[in-house]
């Protein structure tokens, strides 16, 4: 490149009569600037921030010109504590443009380097600047995002949505936030419009499937990536997704072994087998337990009281809003002095209503033997009724009222 542009160079000065030895250094600055963009828009970012610097030495009248593009290639190299001055510095200038262009930039790379409060705040003097400016408006609703306020965020991305329909980056913020803080269907409901528009959108189609995932709907979540790759093969992220829900899927069997001490004195050491078999593409569950208790009543192991328990547990999603689960074991209890083994039936069964997103109701009973040597001893069972509602006004607050006999 430099070798054709300067021939060129001197033919115009020659034929111009400009033979200024400054405006041979501009031009050599401008060939310099022109080898980093290329390099930049080849990802070499070492190269480009080289070749940017040259030139600003080449040409320091003209410095001003450059400083963004050099802040951005320090940036995209993870280099923030060089670009987040050279940024402030291209902030300080006069041009409006420019200083629109390095607010955000800083407003990135001051994120980037986790200093979310300063990031909002340099978004915030680029939009009191420019009140229209969509693109500080959306970075910073991101940084909002990424540094835990989803409420502010929320209502960051429902303002561009309001101004700005047709923007789908705040749509989607407003998707993932509404997911994040439990509301799931509100969720679905904005990327499924999203998606009429603008089909097998590749973050909308993530984000889809996470709220589907959350809300407890797997099967939904599979038949959304498997549509997604039917016409979309390359989506790398939904091949993601889909193979780890395939794995989540899989039979599973666990191994869980404890062992404390009760105020009663009683050392208990437990141990418990459980295998888990989904179908309908996890909508429900099946699965065998076998577990096995050793009671000792303080320094008195001649009092040992062994139980074992073998049992099995089922659960299934009838819909969005409702869910089943039980269980059944067989206690079969072995305590000193008596004739035979004890056999106490147990189970525990409840259903979940879930009307709404925030809101939810637990019913359920259940029959148990407590563990304590009184009631070990004594084969004692109790039935117990549950009966729970939780309301959830935000992410990080639940509300609760719970009744039992």
């Amino acid at each position: 490149q430099k070798s054709h542009l300067k021939p060129l160079l001197a033919l115009l000065i020659a034929t111009s009569g400009m033979t200024s030895p400054a405006l041979a250094q501009m031009s050599d600055a401008e060939v310099t600037i022109e080898t980093g963009r290329q390099a930049a828009r080849a990802n070499r970012h070492d190269d480009a921030i080289s070749a940017f610097r040259r030139a600003m030495d080449a040409a320091p009248e003209r410095r001003n010109e450059w400083l963004i593009e050099l802040a951005d290639q320090l940036t995209w190299s993870k280099r923030l504590d060089e670009a987040i001055p050279v940024y402030r510095e291209a902030v300080a200038t006069d041009n409006p443009e420019r200083k629109r262009d390095a607010q955000i930039g800083l407003g990135r790379a001051l994120s980037w380097a986790g200093r979310h409060e300063a990031a909002v705040a340099e978004y915030d003097k680029a939009i009191a600047l420019d009140p229209a400016n969509r693109e500080a408006r959306l970075a910073r609703a991101e940084v909002l995002t990424w540094g835990g306020r989803s409420g502010d965020a929320l209502d960051a991305y429902e303002g561009i949505a309001k101004d700005y329909p047709d923007e789908a980056r705040a749509l989607r913020g407003q998707s993932r936030m509404l997911s994040w803080r439990g509301r799931h269907r509100a969720s679905i409901s904005k990327m499924q419009q999203l998606l009429s528009v603008r089909p097998h959108d590749r973050e909308a189609t993530a984000i889809l499937v996470d709220s589907h995932n959350w809300m407890g709907r797997p099967d939904k979540a599979e038949r959304v990536l498997r549509a997604q790759l039917a016409a979309d093969i390359n989506d790398e992220r939904a091949k993601a997704m889909l193979e780890d829900l395939e794995q989540w899927q899989r039979p599973e069997a666990r191994i869980d072994v404890r062992s404390f001490d009760q105020s009663d004195d009683l050392e208990i050491l437990e141990a418990a087998l459980d295998t888990r078999f989904r179908f309908e593409n996890g909508r429900g569950t099946v699965g065998l337990r076998y577990a096995q208790g050793r009671f000792t009543p303080g320094a008195r192991v001649s009092d040992r009281i062994n139980v074992r328990r073998p049992g099995v547990y089922a659960g299934y999603r009838l819909s969005d809003a409702l869910e089943l689960n039980g269980s059944f074991s067989l206690d079969f209890i072995d305590a000193k002095g008596a004739a035979d083994d004890r056999i106490r039936p147990t189970f525990e069964a409840y259903a979940t209503y879930r009307p709404r997103d925030r809101v939810r109701f637990d019913i359920g009973v259940s029959r148990r033997i407590f563990d304590s040597e009184d009631a070990l001893r004594a084969g004692l069972t109790a039935t117990q009724f549950d009966a729970s509602v939780d309301f959830q006004p935000d992410e990080l607050t639940t509300l609760s009222a719970r009744t039992s006999f």
